[in-house]
């Protein structure tokens, strides 16, 4: 079978900098496929390589078999593909339908014949799918707004939508939760779901508030304190047991000693389906780990099932990203339930959050770290003439198949042996290595100017340093 995608020893080059190196995966139809790596390993660049935004330097792209490394990005749409932005780029001075209406242009035979008069009728063609898709996304109450009036998480949605209208064969989706709140991100999953397109999940999650999360937490405190009638309550409440108000009302009233043994003493089906998955619950709860106490409540005695058919199946991407807290939390503390949900209220438990896409005219002042995944019309880099940071005292060996891991401290360069000598020029190579990808990622965050400023002393700046690297690679 023919991949909907394939990418081929993919080279890009700025200058000297070489940004992605023999990159090569292919995408059947119907499939996702994530580009998963650090910050500045080049993800958005792959994409602005499939797309067209940035020439190849070498390698070749691929769509339906047929080689469109070539083709200009404005012709890249009529082979299907299609994608959206980390900073959206829509035209702020249009209406979000007149936006959408643009957006079809493949479709209509090119730009010019939806400008023709009869084109731009409101009861044309063009304009009644632009409405259709609002409708669908519930967002019709926007479409004669201006872009520059809406919220950045109504952009977001509009630049998603209006990727869609091109009827793609391939969808590229470039961190497209940046930026977003906990709502915004949760809708954004909901509106690509219910179009049947397979979402791996957000960027950046607040799991403590996560219904989902906040379900299996209530009963895993009812567990270890079966006394806990507020924990309970809200099991029942929830889908885990499916009560509604009347029969949570019901089990309530009326009762002289604890909602547990209340719940004990009735007689209905409802009732003694909710005993039996507790007291499979409370089985060695207190001994168990938490990965396995919460896999078991998720697995074998069906909670996931039973979520996700209230929440949707959203839901399970904040069960996912539980149970892996779980794992990590075991590598790092003695494995208790106990201590499992202590820790969970005193971390806060965020899952990559980041500082979002701001919209407001205001200047934001980041490191390069911090502005992961972030763009901004104008980025000033304003200290470039520092160096990369000087070498630590000790030096690591990694341990191999016929050495262990070694750690050495030489007292000078003058006295180092040749083992300690080839472990400080790796430990050179990998630094350097990190600065000049930093560059790389500072560089990138500008979509139209990039200013590369730096103080000069009386001393020299020392070899390496950013302006100098921007320099050469830009001249």
């Amino acid at each position: 079978m023919t991949p909907a995608l394939e990418v081929c020893n993919l080279v890009k080059n700025f200058g000297s900098l070489e940004v992605t190196h023999d990159v090569s995966f292919a995408v059947n139809a119907g499939e996702r496929f994530a580009l998963i790596g650090p910050n500045g390993a080049g993800k958005t660049t792959i994409f602005n390589l499939i797309s067209g935004v940035y020439p190849v330097t070498s390698g070749s792209i691929l769509v339906g078999g047929t080689d469109i490394t070539h083709v200009p990005s404005k012709k890249r749409i009529g082979y299907g593909v299609s994608r959206n932005f980390q900073n959206v780029r829509l035209m702020k001075h249009l209406t979000v339908v007149e936006n959408l209406i643009l957006g079809q242009h493949i479709n209509a035979g090119g730009v010019a014949n939806m400008l023709q008069p009869f084109g731009m009728f409101r009861k044309h063609k063009w304009w009644r799918s632009a409405y259709e898709a609002l409708e669908e996304a519930r967002l019709s109450d926007y479409a004669d707004e201006t872009v520059d009036a809406l919220p950045y998480g109504l952009r977001k949605r509009v630049d998603l939508v209006r990727a869609l209208l091109a009827e793609p064969q391939i969808l590229l989706l470039d961190e497209p939760a940046a930026g977003l709140n906990t709502s915004e991100t949760d809708e954004l999953m909901r509106e690509l779901k219910a179009r049947g397109i397979a979402v791996a999940g957000v960027d950046r999650m607040l799991l403590g508030a996560q219904l989902a999360v906040m379900d299996v937490l209530a009963l895993a405190r009812f567990a270890l304190l079966p006394g806990d009638d507020l924990s309970l309550a809200a099991v029942l409440k929830g889908p885990l047991a499916g009560f509604d108000e009347d029969e949570l009302l019901a089990c309530c009233r009326g009762r002289e000693g604890g909602l547990w043994p209340a719940l004990r003493s009735r007689g209905d089906g409802k009732s003694a389906a909710a005993r039996e998955l507790l007291r499979e619950v409370m089985n060695g709860a207190d001994a168990a780990p938490p990965f396995e106490f919460l896999a078991r409540i998720l697995g074998p005695l069906g909670g996931r099932a039973r979520i996700t058919a209230r929440l949707g199946e959203e839901a399970g991407d904040p069960l996912d990203e539980l149970l892996n807290l779980a794992l990590d939390y075991e590598r790092r503390h003695a494995p208790s339930l106990q201590g499992f949900l202590r820790w969970l209220e005193e971390s806060g438990a965020e899952v990559a959050r980041e500082m979002g896409q701001a919209v407001r005219d205001e200047v934001r002042v980041l490191t390069v770290h911090g502005a992961k995944g972030l763009q901004a019309p104008i980025v000033i880099l304003a200290d470039t003439m520092q160096g990369p940071p000087p070498p630590r005292g000790l030096l690591w060996r990694d341990g191999e198949e016929e050495a262990s891991p070694l750690v050495l401290w030489p007292p000078r360069a003058g006295v180092r042996g040749e083992l300690a000598k080839a472990l400080a020029d790796e430990a050179r190579t990998r630094r350097d290595e990190e600065h000049r990808r930093l560059l790389y990622v500072a560089m990138t965050r500008a979509e139209d100017r990039l200013y590369v400023c730096g103080h000069r002393t009386r001393r020299a700046p020392p070899a390496g340093n950013w302006h100098e690297l921007a320099a050469r690679g830009l001249a």
